[in-house]
């Protein structure tokens, strides 16, 4: 079961739709069952400094109006007790301040853009696949095809792994025989963020592409909007500056459990200098739903902060000086857009497999406990939270359902009655608020 500790909580400004990276290890060697850790300076240089000066001179040249912003980052660590620090990509590393355990980094987040730059090549080494697994890894590359520029076969693999390997969080024993990125990429065909990380790392440099495996913590622009809250006043030209696709936000606070930790690639391109590649096939989508749509809903409608570009909050500031029929015509449209949302939600859902319709119905039940009491948290087993839930919120989860739960968790096949079981799930956490709410 993943772990939902909280490892690191963030404060940061969201400027894209798309996932956060905050990048911990850079993986150099591949040695059979595990990477070598790459040294922070060149030859190897695990840091992304070859494009970092490229975007500060873009930002300060043009005040941010180049299509180039730079952001602070909050990473406070909670949990997650290791050595490591875990950074926004292009980080300036000249200004990184430490405190009681909070990390303030300044970064320039990617626009897509070309950079300038430093001239240096990266390490020969990133383009290394050793002897035990080159046979697994040419067969596949020819197998599939792969061709064209690194973004291209970047798609060409995330699509080749979408279609003929599975992600699950049980892939099974492995004994070390053959090798782990041979197993997984001939015999077994499935596994978790590590596996498709490591593989497709050995299936660029195969491409002739320098890559390099990558762990640490990824969370997606969806949690934020679903899990983040909003940092009562705190100014958002203290912590962004310059371009952002989704325009003005705010200074958001995000708790990442342990089970966001994650892996992914990063690949060289002449252009742009080592960029993010993820592999990993994903469950979802990502809804690109509007920054201030949710967050204004959620904070009752109201702020008194500035909201820039964002035409709700327009509306909003003028609707104090027009007349009252406006304001009413502006609350329908809120109600309208936030029942097209939600319908929108519910259809997405409804098309998911069975499988993943159960353990979000799950999900659900598992916060409504955490809110009760973070002790819920400290139960890692999908036994302890059940009995946990059944003691605690008074949760009638009954013998019949927590087996169906493990068979949709653990079990080859989720079986029929996923329908079901969602309903009886949906009743269980409906039952449990109107509890709270009756006192």
């Amino acid at each position: 079961m993943p772990g939902y500790e909280t490892a690191l909580v963030v404060r940061y400004t969201p400027y894209s739709f798309n996932p956060v990276y905050l990048k911990a290890f850079t993986g150099l060697d591949y040695i059979g069952t595990s990477w070598t850790e790459a040294a922070m300076e060149l030859p190897e240089d695990g840091n992304m400094e070859l494009s970092l000066t490229s975007r500060q001179r873009r930002f300060e040249e043009s005040d941010g109006t180049a299509g180039q912003g730079m952001g602070i980052m909050e990473v406070e660590k909670t949990g997650a007790g290791d050595p490591f620090e875990y950074r926004p990509y292009y980080t300036d590393y000249g200004h990184i301040e430490e405190e009681d355990g909070t990390y303030t980094y300044r970064y320039y987040p990617d626009n897509g853009k070309s950079a300038v730059l430093s001239g240096k090549e990266p390490y020969t080494r990133y383009l290394d696949v050793p002897a035990g697994c080159e046979t697994a890894v040419r067969h596949i590359c020819e197998e599939a095809g792969f061709s064209g520029t690194g973004e291209e076969i970047a798609q060409q693999i995330e699509a080749y792994f979408e279609e003929n390997y599975k992600y699950t969080l049980r892939p099974g024993m492995y004994y070390g025989n053959p090798d782990y990125i041979s197993h997984f990429l001939l015999e077994s065909r499935k596994g978790y963020c590590a596996h498709f990380a490591s593989a497709a790392t050995m299936l660029f440099r195969q491409m002739g592409i320098p890559a390099r495996y990558v762990e640490g913590y990824a969370f997606s622009y969806a949690a934020v909007v679903e899990n983040g809250e909003l940092v009562e006043d705190a100014d958002y030209d203290d912590y962004y500056k310059g371009f952002s696709e989704i325009g003005e936000t705010a200074l958001i606070q995000i708790e990442i459990p342990e089970a966001y930790a994650h892996a992914w690639v990063e690949i060289y391109d002449s252009r742009r200098g080592w960029i993010v590649v993820d592999p990993t096939p994903s469950s979802a989508e990502e809804e690109r739903t509007s920054f201030w749509d949710v967050f204004m809903r959620r904070e009752g409608g109201g702020t008194d902060r500035a909201l820039g570009e964002n035409i709700l909050g327009e509306y909003i500031e003028n609707a104090l000086g027009v007349m009252i029929y406006v304001l009413f015509a502006l609350c329908f449209a809120a109600v309208v857009l936030f029942l097209a949302i939600r319908i929108g939600r519910k259809e997405k859902e409804r098309r998911l497999p069975d499988r993943e319709r159960v353990k979000r119905e799950y999900g659900r039940l598992q916060r409504a406990a955490a809110k009760k009491s973070r002790d819920f948290l400290k139960q890692r087993t999908l036994a302890e939270q059940i009995a946990w839930m059944r003691a605690n919120c008074g949760m009638e989860i009954s013998e019949a359902q927590e087996k169906a739960l493990y068979r949709v968790f653990f079990a080859k096949e989720a079986g029929d009655g996923c329908d079901m079981l969602c309903g009886e799930l949906r009743r269980i956490r409906v039952t449990y608020s109107l509890k709270l709410f009756r006192g």
